[in-house]
């Protein structure tokens, strides 16, 4: 029998950073395909990740300011190197897709 995780997805680096700083939902990877915009992507089992950004939002909640301030600049960092990671694949590919194609100078 295979159970399907539930996931919640904000491109919000505020709230992601306060989801992780007060340990309420697992960070499982952030996506940098989009050069404008990180999405982080978190394991919600329980579905309480809407609930939890609302109540970011809204309700002033809060969590350590140190660990929050801490986690900012992980994800920020994640975010650049997911972005540079994409960068370098599509460096790559395009370098690659040029060397097996017909544009050789022939002599």
């Amino acid at each position: 029998m295979r159970t399907e995780t539930t996931h919640f997805d904000t491109a919000n680096l505020a709230v992601a950073a306060y989801l992780t700083a007060g340990k309420h939902l697992r960070l499982l990877d952030v996506d940098g395909s989009d050069r404008r915009r990180a999405m982080f992507i978190f394991e919600d089992p329980q579905g309480q990740g809407s609930r939890l950004e609302a109540g970011f939002l809204t309700d002033g909640a809060l969590v350590p300011g140190a660990e929050f301030h801490r986690q900012l600049r992980v994800l920020r960092r994640l975010v650049e190197e997911r972005i540079a990671e994409q960068q370098r694949q599509f460096q790559h590919t395009n370098f690659k897709g040029y060397e097996q194609n017909e544009h050789r100078v022939v002599r």
